[in-house]
């Protein structure tokens, strides 16, 4: 959910750029983008979608990225006694572990000297055009028409 208003979805088209997190967000734009994440000034760390939507948001997104089995409401008892600052941290750590080695997979793709996308093209574009070239055969053969290379001119004559 949105860092900025933990009731809506996290969407890359929200006006607030804080409140997302991209893959290709930085350790330091992740933890900022969490520091500042809406929360309220409740003390302690609860989980309560409906009374405390921020802390909630927060508690599901640490969740999800150390892809812990424990529900909110267990992760929220293991952070009793924690800070506010304290519990932010928790999860930008969680999600800075969680996103790196997709990141650096991205920035490697994205690289201008990588060639993997364009190797990755070139096969493609070698397997469809063998595999287009083979259809094409068939249905040359089934229509009747000659085989490519041969020239015709107006009447249909060889040329």
């Amino acid at each position: 959910m949105s860092l900025k208003e933990p009731r809506q979805k996290m969407s890359k088209s929200h006006s607030d750029p804080k409140s997302r997190i991209l893959i290709t967000d930085s350790a330091d734009e992740i933890r900022a983008k969490i520091k500042e994440a809406l929360t309220d000034s409740t003390e302690g760390i609860s989980y309560s979608p409906d009374m405390r939507p921020g802390v909630s948001n927060l508690l599901e997104i640490f969740k999800h990225a150390r892809n812990s089995q424990l529900l909110c409401d267990e992760l929220a008892r293991d952070f009793s006694g924690v800070s506010m600052r304290g519990f932010k941290d928790a999860v930008s750590q969680a999600v800075i572990s969680c996103l790196s080695g997709i990141r650096e997979k991205y920035l490697d793709l994205m690289d201008p000297g990588s060639r993997i996308i364009d190797e990755a093209l070139d096969a493609g574009h070698a397997q469809a055009s063998k595999l287009a070239a083979a259809t094409m055969r068939r249905v040359r053969q089934k229509v009747g028409i000659p085989r490519l290379g041969k020239r015709f001119d107006h009447e249909g004559k060889p040329g």
